[in-house]
């Protein structure tokens, strides 16, 4: 399958490799999901790449419509927090495998290890069912105050029937409004109240090169 080149920080493509019951829902499917980073010094040479820039480990699992991970103008759980600060994934696990527990989520997405600006990780297995046919996942923009890329909530499940392949070509940075900063550090105050998750706007991002 052809990857479409853009100009963002990066990209996921999920393609289907198995799936049981043919191709309709409700059953089950397995998906390969590759992560491309497109976080280059090219696409934005008035702008250098902060020292020590990588992607933190992604993490994410497939879950039914009673658990967001994250979303936008919704507050930052401890987890996303700890992802989107630090990029440390247990907390977030954490919170995942209570989820599976309560029949909420189904599978962790968690490869490990994270990846240069422009690192493709493929590869990764994805597992949906009729129940838990979403997908969410986060990984860190680091280092940074607390920004991160993600997607919530993307459904295989469309209309009744799996979907072959889903190219996910739009991954702005968003801020976890949980710490100050508007420019590449580790080190800021937090944000006291914590406020929700937003979108950074298009001209801040590409001022900083993301």
């Amino acid at each position: 399958m052809a990857h479409r080149i853009i100009t963002l920080t990066a990209l996921l493509n999920l393609v289907a490799v198995v799936s049981s019951a043919g191709v309709a829902c409700p059953g089950s499917a397995s998906y390969t999901l590759t992560f491309r980073g497109l976080w280059k010094l090219d696409r934005h040479p008035n702008t250098p790449l902060p020292g020590g820039a990588h992607f933190s480990p992604l993490i994410g699992c497939s879950h039914g419509s009673d658990y967001v991970m994250w979303r936008a103008d919704g507050k930052a759980s401890p987890g996303v927090e700890s992802v989107a600060e630090a990029g440390s994934t247990s907390t977030l696990e954490s919170e995942i495998n209570a989820q599976i527990t309560a029949k909420k989520a189904w599978k962790r997405i968690l490869p490990g290890g994270s990846l240069d600006p422009e690192e493709v990780q493929s590869g990764i297995d994805v597992e949906v069912t009729a129940n838990f046919s979403k997908v969410s996942i986060i990984t860190m923009l680091a280092p940074s105050p607390d920004w991160f890329i993600g997607i919530d909530s993307l459904d295989m499940c469309d209309n009744g029937n799996w979907r072959q392949s889903w190219d996910v070509t739009m991954l702005p940075p968003w801020d976890a409004g949980t710490e100050e900063g508007n420019q590449f550090s580790s080190s800021n105050a937090a944000t006291s109240p914590h406020v929700n998750i937003f979108q950074i706007p298009s001209q801040a991002w590409e001022s900083l090169g993301l």
